[in-house]
């Protein structure tokens, strides 16, 4: 999702946004709020009339802002469908009237909010940077050509290609040779590339494909030999790499990958892993010591007015579906826990999620037991966070 434009008035934002990719529907869900005013360009069935008091119908495209009452997403049918009422007025909508604007691929969107906080500003930034959406990278290597990729759950983008000349090979000992050298800068520059377009903390898995040898030759070079072999970062990342056979480096051998079960499963298990492992993590303390763990709204408040929260898990749904005043107490235990610990926002759209919402929406691992018989005097005193 491209943003366009970007201003704060008063506590709240104004945003324009250009929707570019099937999961920037889901984001634009997770970043609307009822009560935000939506501006888009849209279409209508309305009424002309042709005299002696008969009509005809026809549609007619139009600029509508909307006080937003409805947000539905369809995540079967990635449609993204936003209702309000009309507040601004139009030859062919009265003020008050309700319309819903069906949002989709390539098209641009004005949302002015009221109330704007550090979700929302990471939500946006998310979203509008591939580098930190994206949790899969894919590398594709052969002689001297390079491609890689970035995958969100529907896109592959690609974010890099280098195609450079690589000298034949004329003698195996030669380590100075043409080839040799060749093969090192080529190497080289697919490295510093991969490097500058990696977010070392959000990407959970690389895949290094490609027909020949050169995708082990590279992972080689990257660890024993370039430059970078010792860099913390490069190194933070290196059981993240997946080495697979594909059978060329273009955008097909992509399907090859993803339509692989195995690579599925791979895939899927390092890309979740830090969410699906926190939250195993919470069960297990669940069975053997409930007093280190605690959920719902109530025991979250009393656990983060002690600083006793190590981990916070929340869903995007919780924070959602909300009016103002709950979402402002979930973001301020966000805003707290992040201080000391550290916070999962699990997507409803995961199998991890959906436990999670089975168990209240939000919970949290704790950094030393605590007795909640004492939350009831908590709440009698109207302690605030």
């Amino acid at each position: 999702m491209k943003l366009l434009y970007k201003k704060a008035e008063h506590d709240g934002m104004v945003i324009s946004l250009l929707t570019e990719e099937d999961d920037d529907l889901w984001n634009l869900y997770n970043l609307i709020s009822i009560n935000d005013l939506c501006e888009a360009y849209t279409s209508r069935k309305v009424h002309k009339e042709l005299g002696n008091n008969s009509y005809a119908t026809e549609i007619r495209k139009m600029v509508l802002v909307l006080n937003i009452t409805k947000i539905d997403f369809d995540s079967i049918n990635n449609n993204l469908r936003i209702s309000g009422k009309n507040v601004k007025n139009n030859e062919f909508v009265k003020i008050g009237q309700y319309h819903t604007f069906d949002i989709g691929i390539n098209e641009k969107i004005k949302i002015v909010k009221k109330n704007w906080d550090n979700v929302f500003k990471d939500k946006l930034e998310e979203c509008t940077n591939i580098q930190n959406i994206s949790e899969v990278g894919i590398l594709l290597i052969d002689c001297g050509h390079a491609n890689m990729y970035l995958m969100t759950d529907h896109l592959y983008k690609t974010v890099f290609n280098i195609n450079k000349i690589i000298h034949k090979k004329k003698s195996e000992n030669n380590i100075n040779s043409m080839y040799k050298k060749s093969l090192d800068n080529f190497f080289k520059e697919v490295l510093i590339n991969l490097m500058k377009n990696m977010n070392y903390e959000k990407i959970k898995c690389i895949v290094l494909g490609g027909p020949g040898f050169f995708k082990t030759d590279f992972f080689d070079y990257i660890y024993n030999k370039s430059d970078m072999k010792n860099n913390k970062e490069m190194l933070s990342i290196k059981n993240k790499f997946i080495i697979v056979k594909t059978s060329n480096i273009y955008k097909n051998s992509l399907n090859e990958i993803i339509n692989d079960n195995n690579m599925k499963k791979m895939i899927l298990n390092m890309k979740v892993v830090s969410h699906v492992d926190i939250l195993n993590k919470f069960y297990k303390l669940f069975e053997q010591n409930e007093k280190k763990i605690c959920y719902g709204d109530s025991e979250i408040e009393y656990a983060t007015s002690l600083n006793a929260i190590e981990s916070l898990l929340i869903t995007d749904g919780k924070i959602r579906n909300c009016n103002a005043d709950i979402r402002k107490k979930y973001v301020k235990i966000i805003e707290k826990v992040k201080k000391n610990g550290k916070v999962f926002i699990f997507s409803d759209n995961h199998i991890s999620g959906e436990q999670l919402n089975a168990l209240t929406g939000i919970a949290a691992i704790l950094r030393f037991p605590i007795n909640f018989e004492n939350e009831k005097k908590y709440y009698e005193d109207d302690y605030n966070i």
